[in-house]
């Protein structure tokens, strides 16, 4: 008698936290460069490739310190790079010259500012340089505000003046400056806001001080009438319209943001990055750890306090991303035997690397995947992480969702459909990509199976690919027991468009090997490196044999 288990849900996604007996039917242990299908299959992720051609700012590699990205719909459409200690700006892929400097440690940060005759963004380049207003075309510095450079007068409300200050933003009729130097004074916890409709005016009284959840203001963002005010170990909002009706509302004093690198914003919800504690959401009411799923990075220390600095969470492309220093530089070849290096440092790991400080993956999580949403990761062809991502409008109406890569001066167009390789800085990369199932076991842990040659509805996508496979025996994920290749011919029949703009060329079933004696089966597919490939359904089949008593 033959017994046979079908499995065509994997919308559990990502899930470190649970072991080998805890796994839902649908979640995997280990995944790369693949996308969750809401229907319940998955796929290789799209493409990367460059957006410009040259290095930004002429930087070198691993000379480049990603740290922001801001799509500014002003007179035109122009993409704002803060990187290094730099300002840039581009509009369809040519990058400008430096138009400013930057002490901030987490990047320029930029407020857009609309009125009936102009249009700037503002940017805050840290305690200790003025801040500057663009136009497009003409940078200007703002006039530092200090003793004897307010406006204190409502009546006349003249001025081109900015404080200088880590952070910014625009909400209701103001600008907001946080984590300001005044007088060569620091004030780390510092909100300041300008005179109403006039972003340039600033009253010597018009602050805050925001004393608990630890030393310096990390954000500042406006959520529908809420500013919310982040520190490292709380959150606040202010409510109110002006002067007599704004109030400083505690929302949490048990977590805050990393840094201003670990918040990201989305019309439903503010993400967070809050350490020790995972990545939050804020829907306007309260908050919901999304976190639980990958936890383990941080329960294992495979990240910690000292990489923070190297840590991202941006919203592009309606997906979360999260990209983390996690284990050794990909760039590091150290062995015992190279001359001068140690191993009893905490940058270097057992094995020689130097541990990384830059992002070597990113988490991407898709909240339109079952309710809760799902996790998936992804590395780049060059065997990295993402840096900030954002999705940029451009002049001529296309959407480009973008992001910097950490260690070449360049910013990647992602998520590129119908690109199965990425192009980064002018090399084609086939990335790796695979798929790691729960452990199968019948729901019977005792009784070894003969498992049979096992069914997969592989997605034809037109390509002819061979899909190796790794076969693992009784919960021992460190000894391949068994290896075959599915492999397809790329013959189809045309049947239009369907989910992720993927053509709709209808699915194969093909049959893998026997998968031997055993308590219980895991599968890895792996992918077939430059093509396209998916799997929508595994049947299961074995033969059960009787237990001894």
């Amino acid at each position: 008698m033959i017994d046979s288990l079908l499995v065509n849900d994997f919308t559990g996604g990502l899930n470190y936290r649970a072991d080998a007996f805890k796994l839902a039917d649908n979640e995997s242990p280990d995944m790369l460069n693949v996308d969750i299908d809401p229907r319940g299959g998955f796929s290789s992720r799209w493409g990367m490739k460059d957006y410009n051609s040259s290095a930004i700012g002429s930087i070198a590699s691993g000379s480049f310190t990603p740290k922001r990205l801001f799509a500014w719909d002003g007179p035109s459409r122009y993409l704002m790079i803060a990187a290094n200690d730099k300002i840039f700006h581009t509009t369809s892929g040519s990058v400008s010259a430096s138009i400013a400097t930057t002490d901030n440690p987490s990047g320029a940060m930029f407020a857009p500012w609309s009125s009936s005759s102009t249009s700037y963004v503002y940017m805050a380049c840290g305690r200790g340089y003025a801040g500057k207003k663009f136009d497009g075309t003409t940078t200007t510095t703002l006039t530092v505000s200090a003793t004897g450079a307010w406006q204190d007068s409502f009546a006349s409300p003249t001025g081109t003046h900015m404080p200088k200050a880590d952070l910014c933003t625009t909400h209701i009729d103001r600008m907001w400056v946080a984590n300001t130097n005044e007088n060569s004074t620091n004030y780390p916890n510092r909100l300041r806001w300008s005179h109403p409709s006039f972003p340039e005016s600033w009253r010597t009284d018009d602050y805050i001080d925001v004393v608990d959840g630890g030393s310096g203001i990390t954000g500042i963002v406006p959520f529908g009438d809420q500013l919310l005010i982040f520190k490292p170990r709380a959150v606040f909002a202010l409510t109110g319209y002006d002067e007599e009706s704004f109030q400083l509302v505690p929302l949490s004093v048990e977590i805050g943001a990393a840094n201003a690198q670990c918040i990201a914003k989305s019309e439903q919800a503010i993400f967070f990055f809050s350490w020790p504690d995972g990545l939050f959401a804020y829907n306007g009411s309260g908050f919901t750890n999304i976190f639980q799923a990958i936890h383990p990075i941080i329960d294992e220390n495979l990240i910690n306090e000292t990489s923070l600095s190297g840590m991202f969470v941006s919203w592009v492309d309606r997906l979360l991303m999260l990209s983390v220093p996690l284990g050794a530089s990909p760039i590091t070849q150290d062995t015992y035997e190279t001359v001068g290096a140690t191993y009893d440092q905490s940058t270097i790991t057992y094995g020689g690397s130097t541990k990384a400080t830059i992002p070597t993956v990113t988490y991407v999580w898709d909240p339109s995947i079952r309710e809760g949403g799902a996790w998936t990761l992804y590395k780049t062809g060059d065997d990295y992480g993402l840096a900030h991502a954002t999705t940029f409008l451009q002049t001529d109406g296309s959407r480009v969702p973008v992001a910097l890569h950490p260690y070449h001066a360049r910013v990647l167009k992602i998520n590129q459909i119908n690109e199965h390789s990425d192009t980064i800085a002018g090399t084609v990369y086939g990335f790796d990509s695979y798929y790691v199932t729960k452990w199968q076991d019948a729901q019977n842990t005792n009784a070894k199976k003969f498992w049979r040659r096992p069914e997969m509805v592989v997605r034809q996508l037109g390509e002819t690919i061979s899909l190796p496979v790794s076969v693992y025996h009784d919960w021992n994920t460190g000894t391949v027991a068994k290896s075959f290749t599915v492999d397809m011919d790329g013959q189809y029949i045309d049947g239009g468009y369907g989910s992720f703009g993927q053509p709709d060329l209808g699915s194969d079933v093909v049959k893998g090997h026997n998968l031997g004696l055993a308590r219980s089966v895991q599968l890895k597919i792996n992918g077939d490196a430059g093509k396209p490939w998916g799997v929508n359904a595994i049947t299961y089949k074995y033969n059960p044999r009787r237990v001894r008593t």
